[in-house]
């Protein structure tokens, strides 16, 4: 689909995902969906988009399919830096994901090494600022 246009594909692929991860807000996306096409002039290229989009999240929805986002997760909050506590004023609230880094990524984001090596974000030197790894290596 060579000459599908970009813009009802990127909106066919975002509709077809959304729909699919929230099956609750259907009527809304697809009012959405039909809203923004509504206003691309109708042509082959904008049902190949339509087409293009579809089967691009299509295959990114099977992807995803094992990657554990849906996998039973707990969390029990502790009183160590760096550990999530509840909030004072909505103690109630739960946690989102907490085991999030347990799922498989569907991207993965690359940059080169000092040794010239790419980096993954499954590399130790990707560990984010703020986490307890890299407070006890400020503190060593």
């Amino acid at each position: 689909m060579p000459d599908a246009f970009i813009d009802a594909a990127v909106a066919a692929a975002a509709h077809h995902t959304l729909k699919a991860l929230y099956p609750g807000q259907a009527d809304a996306l697809d009012s959405k969906l039909e809203k923004y096409l509504a206003e691309i002039p109708e042509s082959d290229a904008k049902e190949d988009g339509r087409a293009l989009g579809s089967a691009v999240a299509g295959e990114i929805l099977a992807e995803r399919e094992y990657d554990g986002a849906d996998s039973p997760m707990s969390y029990i909050p502790g009183g160590a830096p760096g550990r999530h506590r509840p909030d004072p004023l909505y103690p109630d609230q739960g946690f989102l994901t907490p085991e999030w880094g347990d799922v498989r990524p569907i991207v993965a984001i690359r940059r080169a090494g000092t040794d010239g090596n790419p980096l993954t974000i499954a590399d130790r030197r990707w560990t984010p600022v703020g986490s307890p790894e890299a407070t006890r290596a400020r503190r060593a």
